[in-house]
């Protein structure tokens, strides 16, 4: 009852002498030869399904390097077999740079009946957009060893060509921007090996030029960078922060270290030379301005574009008895100064609502021990470069000292002109006693004068002595 395959040979014989005719026919069992047929085209269709698995489609050549088969998966690339089947490369219905290096590699590897894998070459389409494309083949021979053509694969691989493209340009991008720091860049994995540094780390640490190399643990570097010693080096790893070196021939490096996510750390090297330099200088000139300047005032003081004191100098607490945080976030202009007229208290607020500067602006204020000070402020107005409005800035002083000094001088004026009035009474007082008597004497010798030609010399030139 079993059924098997059979393959029957007919054969017409003929007689000429006799005319006879007869058939000879022979039956061969084929079975096996129609399973191995069937095997064959299911492995075909399993190797065609495994193909469009792992590529994009898979295509079929002849020997003339005609394309007898095409996957549907070359739709996705916007394609149909039918634009395949029947044409050689030559004839394909886009444009091939015949010249690219991929599509060259193509050639020459069918041209020696190679295989090859991955070769990467464009193809623009009609409608003008361009196509990379990954293609592998494989040589196919009969049992005789003839050449029947190829089979391969093909992938899009635009996508990914234009993220590779990207990425690269990304990482030149990255490298040149990190070659362009002022500053000295490592990085290093979660292992301590060095995966990055940029040419500065050469220039601020010299002497630690020659260990710098890509996947160099730092265990190899820890003696070339800038610590006191490797053992203060290996206490100091692992722990982010900024520390500050000074180098054998005198710079100042700044190290700052920060854990990565992935579990290395990036260590930065800043010559800070300069600035320190440049900071110790300004701190220089800050000081000798605050020398020169307290000569001058006993407190400054700042306002912002509200008039509200942003900053008053710790001085004016020993002079006001009121402390410098307590006047931050008020304005002077809210309280009227005392000792200051109304007309001179609207001209302060006026040039106040002008911007400009005012000098020598005396107004009192009582402090808490009740004594009443005197007190003069100068200020400048601050401006942006755009020309926006950003406040005051200006100093005080004390003029309690000065003031009742002038007030006991005025004092002590009035009682010396009050004295000297009353001398110039008094004087003037006796002069009018006397001058009654002294006219009867100037008269009576004036008498004896005129009859004088009786008198000796003597009394004479005394007579003349008393007028």
């Amino acid at each position: 009852g079993s059924v098997f395959w059979a393959s029957e040979t007919l054969r017409l014989i003929h007689d000429p002498q006799s005319g006879a005719r007869c058939i000879l026919g022979s039956v061969t069992n084929v079975s096996a030869l129609v399973d191995q047929r069937q095997a064959l085209a299911h492995s075909a269709v399993r190797l065609r399904v495994f193909a469009d698995i792992a590529a994009d489609w898979y295509w079929e050549s002849d020997s003339d390097g005609t394309i007898t088969f095409m996957s549907d998966g070359i739709r996705r690339a916007g394609l149909t077999p039918q634009d395949f089947v029947g044409r050689t490369r030559d004839t394909l219905p886009w444009r091939i740079d015949s010249s690219s290096t991929g599509f060259m590699a193509i050639g020459a590897a069918a041209a020696r009946r190679e295989s090859y894998k991955d070769i990467v070459y464009p193809i623009r389409r009609n409608d003008g957009s361009t196509l990379m494309v990954a293609s592998s083949g494989e040589p196919q021979f009969d049992t005789e060893g003839n050449f029947l053509g190829y089979r391969g694969v093909g992938r899009d691989v635009t996508a990914a060509i234009a993220a590779r493209d990207a990425l690269a340009l990304s990482e030149a991008r990255l490298r040149d921007a990190i070659d362009s720091m002022a500053a000295g860049l490592l990085i290093w994995d979660r292992d301590d090996r060095l995966i990055a540094f940029n040419r500065r780390v050469g220039e601020i640490l010299p002497h630690a030029r020659a260990a710098l190399e890509l996947g160099v643990g730092f265990g190899a570097l820890r003696t070339a960078l800038p610590h006191a010693s490797a053992e203060s080096c290996d206490a100091e790893r692992g722990q982010e922060g900024t520390a500050e070196l000074r180098l054998p021939d005198g710079r100042i490096v700044e190290v700052f270290e920060r854990r990565t996510t992935e579990g290395g750390f990036i260590t930065v090297y800043r010559d800070v030379t300069q600035i320190r330099g440049t900071m110790r200088r300004l701190a220089e000139s800050e000081a000798r301005f605050r020398d020169f300047a307290e000569t001058t005032a006993d407190w400054f003081w700042e306002q912002d574009a509200d008039l509200r004191f942003t900053f008053v100098s710790a001085s004016n607490e020993a002079i006001s008895g009121i402390s410098a945080e307590a006047h931050i976030g008020k304005r002077r202009i809210d309280t009227k100064k005392l000792g200051v007229t109304d007309a001179a208290w609207a001209e302060h607020i006026a040039v106040l609502q002008r911007r400009e500067a005012f000098k020598d602006f005396r107004y009192q204020r009582i402090d808490p021990k009740g004594r009443h000070l005197s007190l003069t402020i100068s200020g400048k107005p601050i401006f942006s470069r755009d020309g926006a409005f950003l406040g005051y800035r200006g100093s005080g002083k004390d003029l309690t000292d000065l003031v009742e000094a002038e007030r006991a001088l005025e004092a002590a004026l009035a009682r010396a002109t009050a004295a000297v009035e009353q001398q110039r009474r008094f004087a003037s007082t006796v002069a009018h006693e006397f001058r009654t008597p002294l006219s009867i004497i100037d008269g009576a010798g004036q008498r004896l004068l005129r009859h004088a030609e009786g008198l000796q010399p003597t009394p004479r030139r005394r007579c003349s002595r008393a007028r």
